[in-house]
């Protein structure tokens, strides 16, 4: 297991997939998978950068576990305003655009998408989203 600790900043951004791309690398994931947990992982904590702290400063705590040959699961955990995003509508509808999809929603659509499990719990004063991906052999 592996932990760090980044200010909620979309300035350190860049650092935190950075983190987070050393240990996708380290798994030995096939590219498209990468991409698929980065692209997943980028969406989670841009919502939270975003969202969780209004206009408050805060932190937000990423934490890796590898099991090696099997998957990787990645938790972030914020404390912001308490939110569950698994909540949200898990379905886009094939009757509107994109644009005019309700706002918020597609966002976890796609991290839900994009890996094999998420999973959240309020653990006050913690939000806690844990996602995970299946490693497939190459």
């Amino acid at each position: 297991m592996d932990r760090v600790i980044f200010q909620a900043q979309l300035e350190m951004l860049d650092q935190m997939m950075e983190w987070i791309s050393t240990h996708v690398d380290r798994m030995g994931f096939a590219p498209v998978e990468s991409k698929k947990i980065q692209l997943a992982m980028e969406e989670a904590l841009v919502n939270i950068i975003s969202y969780a702290y209004k206009d408050d400063k805060g932190t937000i705590e990423l934490i890796c576990n590898e099991y090696p040959s099997e998957r990787i699961a990645f938790t972030i955990m914020d404390k912001g305003a308490s939110f569950n995003p698994l909540l949200r509508s898990n379905k886009i509808s094939s009757d509107i655009s994109i644009e005019e999809q309700e706002e918020g929603g597609l966002g976890i659509f796609f991290i839900r998408q994009l890996m094999d499990e998420v999973h959240y719990e309020r653990q006050h004063p913690y939000n806690i989203l844990t996602v995970t991906k299946q490693l497939i052999c190459r």
